[in-house]
């Protein structure tokens, strides 16, 4: 790593939302292709669809996250150089794990609107500033997003 290169690997995760995708423009403002590795995080459902292969269950290639598969190799190839990173399960967990047992130095990760919505279901971003093994920079959406959709009175508005 050189001086130019402050993160030697970041993770970005990255769905299908614009969020996510400002998110991602940030990460590549930070990254140095031939530095470091940018890995974009995506975590589909668990498959539903198992086989038996000699005796243990592996997902069937009939999954249900080959749409998932093919959403992210899509995407990875409009960043020449980033390394596509498809986990399942639960997001917030499996981006925490993947990210302490990958050495990533910095997870970028997209605040959605949240409110009570995100106070009910939870919210993976703020799983991952809780959980995860490294600095997480937390990407809002732009201001025109805000301005449609004005912060609930359980949101600070600074």
């Amino acid at each position: 790593m050189t001086a130019l290169s402050l993160y030697g690997h970041i993770g970005c995760c990255v769905d299908e939302t614009p969020a996510s995708m400002a998110a991602l423009e940030h990460a590549r403002e930070l990254w140095v292709p031939g530095e470091g590795v940018l890995s974009l995080v995506h975590v589909a459902p668990v498959p539903l669809i198992v086989d038996s292969v000699d005796g243990e269950s592996v997902a069937s290639p009939r999954d249900i996250n080959a749409q998932e598969r093919a959403w992210l190799d899509d995407l990875v190839r409009t960043v020449p150089g980033a390394v596509p990173v498809l986990l399942e399960g639960r997001p917030g967990p499996e981006i925490a794990r993947w990210a302490g047992t990958a050495g990533v130095d910095l997870l970028v990760a997209a605040r959605h609107h949240g409110g009570w919505g995100a106070a009910v279901l939870g919210s993976v971003t703020r799983h991952l500033v809780d959980h995860a093994p490294c600095p997480v920079l937390v990407v809002r959406p732009d201001a025109v997003a805000d301005a449609i959709h004005p912060p609930t009175r359980s949101e600070p508005t600074a």
